[in-house]
């Protein structure tokens, strides 16, 4: 019987042993949202998978659903933001943190229509802004993912952070100033699921 092949945009936010010689990956893809795949026999040196499961990373992936998890089948080549990022070490750990973050607010599938473009943005935008902005990035991209998971509080001083939808030069210097306000939201917010 024949599986069939999903393929579709996917960010690697990390990934831990499985096995001998397999690695399991938690991925975040354009068409499903949040999943757990298996890659087998990647963590032998032979593997073509291997160069891909680099965290944080993204690319093109080949995924089978099997009856406990996903398998990774195959990856075409997107970017290794460790590679990208690697000179610029606040935006890496920036990036680390949001990918690491992900996960735990976010459980099964679903989810990635409206987050992972947002995550688009956001990377985009890391790598033009100033390193003096990263962490008020940072909290942006933060807040506007608990806000649509339905986490972040209603607040007038800071609604004007989710009418645009993109992580402006506009929308920074706006910011400037409320980052306490903004931080204070999320730490709350964070506090206030129980995750």
């Amino acid at each position: 019987m024949a599986h069939e092949k999903y393929h579709t945009e996917a960010l690697l936010l990390g990934s831990h042993s499985f096995g001998e010689n397999s690695r399991i990956g938690i991925l975040f893809t354009e068409r499903f949202g949040l999943l757990r795949a298996v890659c087998q026999g990647s963590r032998k040196h032979s593997s073509k998978l291997n160069f891909h499961l680099g965290v944080p990373s993204r690319c093109e992936a080949t995924l089978v659903r099997g009856k406990e998890y996903w398998r990774l089948v195959g990856a075409n080549e997107g970017e290794l933001y460790w590679k990208t990022f690697e000179s610029e070490r606040k935006k890496l750990e920036a990036l680390s943190r949001l990918f690491h973050f992900l996960p735990r607010f976010i459980h099964g599938e679903g989810s990635g229509d409206v987050i992972y473009p947002l995550l688009g943005e956001f990377v985009s935008s890391l790598k033009n802004i100033e390193e003096s902005n990263v962490l008020l990035l940072e909290g942006l991209a933060l807040g506007r993912i608990l806000r649509e998971l339905g986490y972040f509080p209603d607040s007038e001083e800071l609604a004007f952070l989710f009418v645009e939808n993109i992580f402006s030069e506009n929308l920074i210097h706006e910011a400037r100033g409320k980052e306490k306000l903004l931080f204070t939201a999320i730490n709350t917010a964070i506090s206030e699921s129980h995750l």
